[in-house]
């Protein structure tokens, strides 16, 4: 009798976890999101294939923390930010999931949230989080991020290290690379962008790109994954 009922404990434990799928009509491809719910921990994980131009993604929802971690396998880096608000609860998203046949994505109503790099999660920091999160970005980069403006994604450009005024009024004249000409470039891969300027001389900002801790993977033409996008700069202040 007594194995009995550890077996039918076992079964309900079991229970709890709950894989569920989302079929999904976009821009002219067909793909199948994957949840998983794990009611008795508070975790909720969305695993969505590489379609169109967006890569393969993972995104582990951790209610008990109140944190998201979206992990982007094949260039093992994953970002951890805060659970937004209007996200909706475990029982609702199931539910959804329950009445909802294949979704044509331009039919249904989408928030753009834009979110911005403010420091890299440590692995001791990594430890203490869920064990699929550190089972999923253990060996990756993992950056924290946070909220900001929409119009941040705009190209800003700074002011470069002499204006005209002191370089001509200078005893060392115009030197054009160092002083005057710089280049802005808007380097990203899927979702995330980030910009960057470097020097005039620099094919694609390559060398800038490979002594960045975060998008030093886009640097050189063998990485076809990243987009850079360059335009030259002229201070005229």
């Amino acid at each position: 009798m007594r194995s009995i009922i550890l077996a039918a404990l076992v079964g309900l434990l079991h229970a709890e976890v709950v894989v569920k799928h989302l079929t999904i009509q976009e821009g002219g491809t067909q793909y199948t999101q994957t949840v998983t719910l794990d009611y008795e921990r508070n975790i909720q994980i969305l695993e969505v294939p590489a379609h169109n131009n967006i890569v393969h993604s993972k995104t582990i929802f951790d209610f008990s923390q109140g944190v998201i971690f979206e992990s982007h396998p094949e260039t093992n880096i994953c970002y951890m930010k805060d659970i937004p608000e209007g996200v909706v609860s475990m029982d609702r998203f199931s539910a959804f999931l329950d009445k909802k046949g294949p979704v044509t994505a331009s039919a249904e109503r989408t928030t753009r949230r834009v979110y911005a790099t403010t420091a890299k999660v440590t692995p001791h920091q990594l430890s203490s989080m869920a064990h699929e999160v550190v089972a999923e970005c253990g060996k990756s980069d993992v950056y924290q991020v946070k909220p900001v403006p929409e119009e941040k994604l705009k190209i800003s450009y700074r002011r470069a290290p002499k204006s005209l005024a002191e370089v001509f009024m200078g005893s060392a004249g115009c030197h054009m690379a160092d002083s005057c000409l710089w280049q802005t470039c808007q380097v990203g891969s899927d979702s995330c962008w980030w910009t960057v300027n470097c020097d005039v001389n620099e094919h694609d900002c390559d060398e800038t790109l490979e002594h960045s801790s975060v998008v030093h993977d886009c640097a050189g033409q063998a990485n076809e994954d990243c987009q850079i996008s360059c335009k030259p700069c002229y201070n005229l202040q």
